[in-house]
């Protein structure tokens, strides 16, 4: 009975921290995921890399690319801060990936400045998104 009390306390005690992360901080995750999306749609529209149904609503296709994005750096920065990384180290390797994913990108395919420029901001909104989530979860 005493576990149960203990791990009782420690669950409220858990949801209670949670629950105080500042609005601030909420807020500049949100913005990061919304400067994710934004790059996904520019990216789409400039490359016209679209399909049919992203065309007709860009917003929610760079929203919905960018959620599954975020996923994937949440379980990056999660096991960074498990590993004992900073946050700026994390979202640098972040970073540095996406990077090297964009110029493979562009190896392969031409594209046109316009796009280039825009498929250049995508490493900058995955690093930002990083560095914010990364804040949120050791707030």
């Amino acid at each position: 009975m005493k576990r149960v009390l203990v791990l009782g306390g420690f669950i409220c005690s858990f949801f209670s921290m949670t629950a105080m992360a500042s609005p601030e901080t909420k807020s500049q995750v949100a913005l990061a995921k919304n400067q994710l999306a934004e790059a996904f749609i520019k990216g789409g529209l400039l490359t016209d890399s679209f399909t049919e149904k992203a065309r007709n609503n860009p917003q929610a296709a760079g929203q919905e690319i960018a959620n599954s994005m975020a996923q994937n750096i949440d379980s990056l920065v999660v096991q960074g801060i498990n590993n004992g990384e900073s946050c700026e180290s994390i979202s640098n390797r972040i970073s540095q990936g996406m990077t090297k994913a964009v110029e493979q990108g562009q190896a392969d395919h031409q594209i046109s400045p316009a796009a280039k420029k825009a498929a250049a901001k995508v490493p900058l909104a995955a690093a930002n998104y990083a560095s914010a989530q990364c804040a949120y979860l050791l707030e």
